[in-house]
């Protein structure tokens, strides 16, 4: 029975197959972050050089005047975005920056292309009237990107798509005016920022400020006081010395005319 027992056991310990090798690294996984990088890295270059490389035709002046298009007075910024994620998936992964960082940073992006799609509203609205066009979404929009395209202005079809809702129903000013408090918005929950906060740290700042003036008012006083008093204590301790009296000077005394002196 136990040499049974052992010639289970050792037919147990046996190790077969790739398993039991030992010496042998397995093989790494390929990284997928990597690879998206290096590949979003390569479109930013590209589509960097195309907006500043001149070109008569072709690929790269087509890619041009798609960026123009997309991004208006902005366009430059959609190259360098793709370049900054593409160095940030192959070089420090995803770990780097976080989601809410990230959507904030394209929320700001869209909002800040709205803002220059709405100040060029009325220009685009008089080219649509000047064709006689009628303004709409899908008109609002490719007018955005023809004068982004020919002549880099306003914010592009990127701004034209919630450019156009906001123009409609608060006019130019008054969708400026929710663009900049989103913008706002986005900057506190990308930044942690709070305004109670501020107005706390604000006040406590004042507080103290008015404390040290007020503590340096007081010193400045105390010290005038105790240089008054020194001065007058000198005064008492110095007694004016008394001028000694002229001496008087007697004059001989003449002899009456007519009488000689003895």
């Amino acid at each position: 029975m136990a040499s049974r027992a052992s010639d289970r056991n050792q037919k147990k310990r046996k190790v077969t197959g790739r398993r039991g090798k030992t010496g042998q690294a397995r093989p790494k996984k390929t990284e997928m972050g990597g690879i998206a990088g290096i590949a979003l890295f390569c479109v930013g270059l590209l589509t960097l050089a195309c907006l500043f490389t001149p070109s008569n035709g072709g690929l790269l002046e087509m890619t041009s005047r798609v960026l123009r298009g997309l991004g208006g007075m902005l366009c430059v910024m959609l190259p360098l975005m793709l370049l900054a994620s593409g160095v940030v998936l192959v070089f420090f992964g995803r770990s780097l920056v976080p989601r809410r960082t990230l959507a904030c940073s394209i929320v700001i992006f869209v909002l800040v292309e709205t803002g220059l799609t709405l100040m060029t509203a009325k220009d685009i609205q008089v080219s649509l009237t000047g064709t006689g066009r009628e303004m709409g979404f899908f008109s609002f929009a490719g007018e955005a990107y023809s004068l982004g395209n020919l002549a880099t202005r306003g914010g592009g079809l990127i701004g034209a798509l919630p450019g156009y809702p906001l123009f409609r129903l608060l006019d130019v000013w008054g969708s400026l005016v929710v663009v900049a408090f989103g913008i706002l918005g986005a900057v506190m929950v990308m930044t942690g920022l709070s305004f109670t906060n501020v107005g706390d740290e604000a006040a406590e700042k004042a507080v103290g400020l008015r404390e040290r003036i007020a503590q340096r008012l007081a010193e400045r006083k105390a010290l005038r006081e105790e240089e008054d008093d020194f001065l007058y204590h000198e005064e008492d301790e110095e007694e004016p010395e008394e001028e000694a009296p002229a001496p008087v000077r007697q004059e001989p005394q003449q002899a009456p005319r007519g009488k000689k002196p003895r």
